[in-house]
């Protein structure tokens, strides 16, 4: 127990468990990097959807928008339609990692895919996790 509280500095009831069965160091030490990797999986899983909320939220604010333009006749449904096309492609570029540099909006409705494909860059986190 000694040496793994040198080496780790903490240790969990599951990681005691471990070693009062008579678990080598190397045996210990593997499973407490699959915990590890496990939460550090969990955290980005958890950031990833809270940007995709907060994208939700955008998108929510920018479809009552655009039914009030819908409504007062200054754009169509077709217009709408883009709108929530557009909004899928932003949700996927989130969902892969990637920062988004172009967010939907009307003002760019029917071009936002060229927009997005031509801006699209990789997030600082994304480029650490491939190292």
């Amino acid at each position: 127990m000694v040496e793994v509280l040198i080496e780790r500095e903490t240790i969990y009831a599951e990681d005691i468990d471990l070693i009062m069965d008579g678990k080598t160091k190397k045996a210990i030490f593997e499973k407490m990097d699959e915990r590890e990797e496990k939460r550090i999986e969990r955290e980005a899983q958890e950031k990833l959807e809270a940007k995709v909320d907060a994208f939700d939220r955008f998108a929510k604010s920018m479809r009552e928008k655009a039914t009030i333009h819908f409504e007062a006749k200054l754009i169509d449904e077709a217009t709408l339609e883009k709108l929530e096309a557009n909004f899928e492609l932003a949700r996927k570029e989130i969902r892969s990692g990637k920062e988004l540099s172009v967010i939907p909006s009307l003002d760019n409705v029917d071009v936002y895919a060229t927009l997005l494909e031509e801006k699209s860059v990789v997030t600082p986190v994304e480029t650490e996790e491939k190292k």
